[in-house]
């Protein structure tokens, strides 16, 4: 693609983010860092005006996650390490969490 690739710093965007997604409420594409989040428009991948926000919007999700995951149950899953955190996308926060090699029968492991 022409244009491409461009520095992150360009953009105000953080270097090395921890998680990624999709978030299908905003439409945006959402970046994790520490203890901040950025939403970035889709089409143009640069910034949306008053971003980056406090994780504390994102009600009960830590900072360093390392993944996401929407699953068909409709939740959106979040892990670090042995950790996730199931988050309710209508609700914006979390509502479970635990280990997810002994809880979470989808992932594969038992």
């Amino acid at each position: 693609m022409s244009g491409f690739p461009q520095k992150c710093s360009a953009h105000g965007l953080p270097r090395h983010p921890d998680t990624a997604l999709y978030f299908q409420q905003l439409r945006r594409l959402v970046l994790f860092k520490g203890a901040k989040y950025f939403v970035l428009s889709e089409e143009t991948l640069t910034l949306e005006p008053y971003y980056p926000r406090s994780l504390l919007d994102w009600d009960g999700v830590p900072p360093g996650t390392t993944g996401a995951v929407v699953h068909r149950d409709g939740f959106l899953y979040f892990f670090r390490d042995d950790r996730y955190w199931r988050f309710n996308q209508a609700k914006l926060q979390v509502v479970a969490n635990g280990k997810w090699a002994a809880e979470l029968p989808w992932m594969g492991c038992w």
